[in-house]
């Protein structure tokens, strides 16, 4: 057998290439940190995988590592357990008693990514919804999702938005499908970096002692400069005290925790309102078009 070839180490006096799929290499750069797209786009483009989905309608979701394209199924391939495999010899059986797993390829859209992304998770066979109250004898072939690779980022950071901050998010994107309270975790771990990341202090004087302040006193604190923020920031916390104490937490709860953090973000580093209002009252000041621009 053929063993796969060391990198050869690096020569002293020279640095190494980047690789052009490497952060800061040139054209490509992880979707987390782009602003290709409207917040919401991209969490709510993830919706259809927070539960069992027919394997003829998998969703075209952003690719994770041009941002621009859409990752699109090249094949799925589903494999029955051997539990099911032998079931199928006993004198009742019938296809909805078929489950196992997956596993698929997708590729990113664009020809100048075509990024292939591996899945991973869960399969059976049901009835098909059209055919319950008249029933043709229809099956459906469900998949739920459990692993991405690169994992599908939750959502688009504006580009002010902090390191740490959007490493929490990555965390949470790569956590989310297996296990959705430890990604709701990631995002109030994300909650208390853009506490920091705003200069709300971890801790304050109390009579004298210098005592630490929870997450929920920092955003208050917040809220004095940035009410939207903050109270965006505040349904995040709650959602990931929940992934603390409880196994209840859906994909479905993750991904409006994610939805909520981008308003968030929207509302702290996203200027690009701001930046119009800017061109309007300069285009009526000047009575037309600016010149120079």
């Amino acid at each position: 057998m053929t063993r796969p070839r060391r990198p050869a180490p690096a020569r002293a006096g020279r640095q190494r290439r980047r690789h052009p799929s490497e952060p800061g290499a040139g054209e490509f750069t992880p979707s987390v940190v782009r602003q290709g797209r409207s917040l919401p786009e991209v969490t709510k483009s993830l919706r259809p995988l927070s539960d069992w989905i027919d394997q003829d309608e998998w969703p075209h979701v952003p690719c994770p590592a041009c941002g621009d394209g859409r990752v699109i199924a090249e094949v799925l391939t589903t494999i029955s357990s051997g539990v099911s495999k032998r079931l199928e010899d006993h004198e009742g059986w019938d296809p909805d008693w078929s489950k196992g797993v997956f596993h698929g390829l997708l590729r990113c859209s664009s020809p100048k990514c075509a990024e292939p992304v591996v899945v991973v998770g869960e399969y059976r066979i049901d009835v098909a919804a059209q055919s319950v109250e008249s029933w043709r004898g229809g099956y459906v072939s469900l998949l739920r999702l459990r692993y991405a690779h690169p994992a599908l980022v939750l959502l688009d950071c504006p580009v002010r938005t902090p390191e740490a901050v959007r490493s929490a998010v990555a965390a949470a994107s790569l956590l989310v499908w297996a296990d959705p309270g430890a990604a709701a975790n990631r995002l109030r771990l994300a909650t208390e970096e853009l506490l920091t990341a705003q200069d709300v202090p971890p801790s304050a004087i109390v009579q004298g002692n210098n005592k630490r302040l929870h997450a929920h006193q920092r955003l208050e604190r917040l809220s004095a400069r940035n009410s939207v923020a903050a109270e965006a920031l505040m349904a995040v916390k709650w959602i990931g005290n929940e992934g603390s104490h409880t196994d209840a937490l859906t994909v479905g709860d993750v991904l409006d925790g994610a939805e909520m953090l981008g308003s968030a973000l929207r509302a702290l580093y996203d200027t690009s309102d701001e930046e119009v209002r800017r061109l309007v009252r300069e285009t009526n000041n000047a009575k037309g078009v600016l010149k120079g621009r």
